[in-house]
């Protein structure tokens, strides 16, 4: 999100470092048109409905297909019409190739020239150099493992509470 935000791309982001309540609005305002783009990790790929998602981009390949199909599932919903794109490099094929078999369909590939490419490559990899550096001043990796030993936390205090409460009822 940082990295289209400094190429200058209306866009917001949708992640589990966000508090429910934020990512609530953000949908709210990407379906209802005030941003264009919304950049959002698997976090966003069920549960939504969101009609009118006419592209959808996957800057990785998920490892398992339901992902994948999940994913591309916030378009082209309703009988609408819409597509995926998925960006894969060389280390990427095995894994896409399995989502195929999976699917027991071949995706149309379009091949880009690297010609075509490095104009663009210089002014990416700056702003991905300014991002993550942005990123380690803010300590996203440490709020990351933050946000991952809470949840973790939380879903063994759950676990023990529903223990608990079921040995109550077998008593």
């Amino acid at each position: 999100n940082r990295v289209l935000l400094q190429l200058e791309v209306n866009c917001r982001s949708l992640h589990s470092l966000i508090p429910q309540r934020d990512r609530i609005k953000t949908v709210e305002d990407f379906r209802s048109g005030r941003f264009p783009v919304l950049c959002a990790t698997d976090v966003a790929c069920r549960g939504l409905d969101i009609p009118d998602v006419a592209v959808v981009v996957n800057y990785n390949v998920p490892w398992d297909p339901r992902t994948y199909v999940h994913r591309v599932g916030r378009t082209a919903r309703a009988g609408r019409s819409g597509r995926a794109i998925t960006f894969i490099t060389q280390h990427d094929i095995e894994s896409f190739q399995w989502v195929e078999e999976a699917l027991n369909d071949k995706f149309e590939r379009y091949k880009i020239s690297r010609g075509s490419v490095n104009p663009f490559v210089k002014q990416l990899a700056a702003v991905k150099a300014a991002v993550s550096t942005e990123l380690y001043l803010d300590d996203f990796q440490q709020k990351h493992a933050d946000r991952k030993q809470q949840r973790t936390a939380q879903y063994h205090r759950k676990k023990r509470e529903r223990e608990a409460n079921t040995k109550a009822f077998l008593v």
